[in-house]
């Protein structure tokens, strides 16, 4: 395969096993055999555009490997390819992404949908505390990992690309996936600025309530037909209501909904830890398992492979007059 015949460098996969296309935007990605032929493993192939980008992107990279949790596709190494280029492999993930299961027309019961997100939050605060920001977290990128066989339906999903950032992602998001993108992350796209520094963790609290919305609702937060009409609605602040579109999401929820979907950072939850604090509560006040008990809520301290203990931002203020909102007519 092309892919195979581009490799200048010794790379971390079996290299003698044949491999399989599995697309991807902006970069080549495929599935091939692990160095120790032992499993499948995700290889990407991707081009700086400068030097600087480069080793921005090494670092990036570097920092990934660090982040383990249940709810992230490990990222295992990186090599260079040549000419600016470099391999990154990463944990094969079977499986549809939550954007094509909920495709077909399935839907998941609320309290699973409040834990598929919190498990979410939590993988994301994990990597937070490696000083990562996934910046464009999308249905598309979360791999349903598992399905549960029991009545009451429930998945187990992983976030994939957590080691890519904004910058790595040159193409245009569709416009069902920009749903999902904080609206200082859309603004800095749309006008054609480097993300990388401008955006932080709240961007990652956008997309998990965004991505909330979706699963608890079945729809979108704004009405738009262009990225330009979501930029200019996201200007406006005016979403509906997720209690008008599912009677069953509790005020308390609702409230958790809309802080996390602020078009301020400064009114959102600080990071998805605290974000997935507040889901635990809502859930253990709605009565829907007594997993969630508020004396466990608060994340704990960090502290990351290197040994080094890390921290999360200072709380912020959340104002609920920051979300305006409007029930569906």
């Amino acid at each position: 395969m092309p892919l195979n015949s581009e490799r200048q460098c010794s790379v971390p996969w079996d290299s003698s096993s044949p491999v399989s296309p599995l697309g991807g935007p902006h970069s080549s990605v495929f599935r091939a055999r692990s160095a120790d032929k032992t499993r499948s493993v995700a290889v990407r192939s991707w081009q700086a555009a400068n030097e600087a980008e480069l080793q921005a992107a090494r670092v990036r990279v570097e920092c990934a490997r660090y982040v383990t949790h249940a709810s992230v596709a490990a990222v295992e190494a990186c090599a260079d390819r040549g000419a600016r280029g470099l391999w990154i492999v990463s944990e094969y993930v079977p499986g549809p992404t939550l954007e094509a299961w909920a495709a077909d027309g399935r839907s998941l019961p609320l309290p699973a949908a409040i834990d598929l997100v919190r498990s979410l939050c939590v993988g994301l605060y994990v990597a937070y505390g490696e000083g990562l920001t996934h910046h464009a977290l999308q249905p598309c990128n979360v791999v349903v990992a598992r399905r549960s066989r029991s009545l009451e339906p429930r998945l187990d999903a992983k976030i994939l690309e957590l080691g890519l950032a904004g910058w790595m992602r040159p193409e245009w998001p569709s416009l069902h996936n920009a749903h999902f993108i904080a609206p200082e992350t859309l603004a800095v796209k749309l006008t054609g600025s480097d993300p990388s520094d401008a955006i932080d963790a709240r961007a990652n609290v956008y997309s998990c309530g965004a991505l909330l919305y979706f699963l608890a609702t079945g729809a979108l937060p704004f009405h738009s037909s262009t990225l330009l009409d979501l930029s200019n609605a996201h200007q406006a602040g005016k979403l509906v209501a997720p209690q008008s579109l599912n009677p069953e999401i509790s005020t308390a929820l609702q409230t958790v909904i809309l802080s996390a979907l602020a078009m301020q950072p400064a009114h959102r939850y600080p990071n998805t830890g605290e974000l997935a604090s507040a889901l635990a509560a809502a859930a253990w006040r709605d009565g829907y398992t007594d997993g969630y008990e508020p004396s466990a809520l608060q994340p704990l301290p960090l502290h990351n492979k290197r040994g080094e203990r890390t921290s999360a931002a200072p709380p912020v203020a959340v104002s609920r007059r920051s979300v305006n909102y409007e029930a569906r007519q």
